[in-house]
């Protein structure tokens, strides 16, 4: 199959490879930590990170610390994420593509007392899945599936289990797609290049290892029947396509 095979007059073919390499570089930098903080949890979901919320999972935690100790919990990125392209067959026979990525990563627990006190480190294993197509200069996806598994690696206390802890952690990913899955349904709009072009067409396939957009842009007439060196050269470069 020729990837550049297309009904536009520009066509960007963007390789697996480029996104694993900002996502590598990303790691590299740290870009993907993150430290979440009690107050933060508070204000986007109405409870605390305490003893009294983990202890809920892991009693370990509540039974050794106490009651209404504030937490706070660090995310440090290890692998970085892997994704691949491949192209199958969607909804209505229509070609759309599949990305699929696995993240590896640390979580680490600390209960705020007279000092910071480490108290738990997780290692953490997130693949998703997802479906992305264009139509009528439309972008829209899907996240089709997931999968969430966690792993002790040291705790200073006695943990007989953290599969409570885990099912609440794949509980709270569900219903992060599902509200995930209601802005990609929607669509992004394709962008106009203005001032000289409009965009009459777009399509986006994902083949094997590659996503295609082609596109097929018309130049804008100049009300004033002024224009540019830029906008002729542009202009006779489309046309010639």
């Amino acid at each position: 199959m020729n990837p550049f095979d297309g009904s536009g007059n520009m066509t960007i073919l963007v390789s697996d490879y480029v996104l694993n390499s900002l996502l590598v570089a990303a790691v590299q930098r740290r870009l993907l930590d993150a430290a979440i903080e009690s107050k933060t949890v508070e204000e986007w979901f109405g409870v605390k990170l305490d003893t009294n919320l983990i202890g809920t999972f892991i009693p370990e935690i509540l039974t050794e610390y106490g009651k209404d100790k504030e937490m706070t919990i660090e995310v440090e990125t290890h692998e970085a994420p892997v994704y691949g392209f491949s192209a199958e067959k969607g909804i209505q026979g229509k070609i759309c593509g599949e990305i699929i990525g696995e993240a590896k990563g640390v979580l680490k627990m600390y209960v705020k007392d007279t000092v910071l006190i480490r108290t738990l480190v997780l290692e953490v294993s997130l693949k998703m899945g997802g479906k992305v197509k264009a139509e009528k200069n439309n972008l829209t996806g899907e996240i089709t599936s997931h999968d969430l598994k966690l792993q002790l690696i040291s705790s200073p206390i006695k943990i007989e289990s953290i599969a409570t802890l885990e099912k609440a952690l794949q509980l709270a990913l569900i219903m992060g797609i599902l509200q995930a899955n209601e802005y990609l349904n929607k669509g992004i709009a394709m962008p106009y290049i203005r001032p000289f072009f409009s965009l009459e067409k777009s399509e986006l396939k994902v083949i094997d290892r590659y996503i295609k957009i082609s596109v097929n842009l018309a130049p804008i007439p100049n009300s004033n029947e002024e224009s540019t060196v830029v906008e002729h050269v542009l202009a006779k470069i489309l046309n010639r396509t």
